[in-house]
């Protein structure tokens, strides 16, 4: 069962900055979001492994909210070294 509530909204970013890459983001979006603008959005990245989460918005909605959050991940490691992810 998707959200209804064309006014509700969730938040994605990491266990520690809850809304660090979008904020308010309509929970019957469907199709891509484009424009994370978030505090964790920089050209350097993520300093170090986080653990992606959503919780609710401002507004709540009904039903449950589900969808894959696709990213890019730099492998830094040296030569010898292994990432850990």
């Amino acid at each position: 069962m998707p959200s209804s509530g064309a006014s509700s909204t969730v938040d994605i970013g990491t266990t520690a900055d809850v809304d660090g890459f979008f904020n308010e983001v309509a929970s019957v979006t469907k199709g891509s979001i484009k424009g994370a603008d978030g505090a964790l959005v920089v050209a350097a990245g993520l300093s170090a492994n986080a653990t992606v989460a959503a919780s609710v918005g401002a507004t709540a909605g009904t039903g449950t909210v589900t969808g894959i959050f696709t990213y890019t991940i730099a492998d830094n490691a040296q030569p010898g070294e292994s990432q850990s992810l």
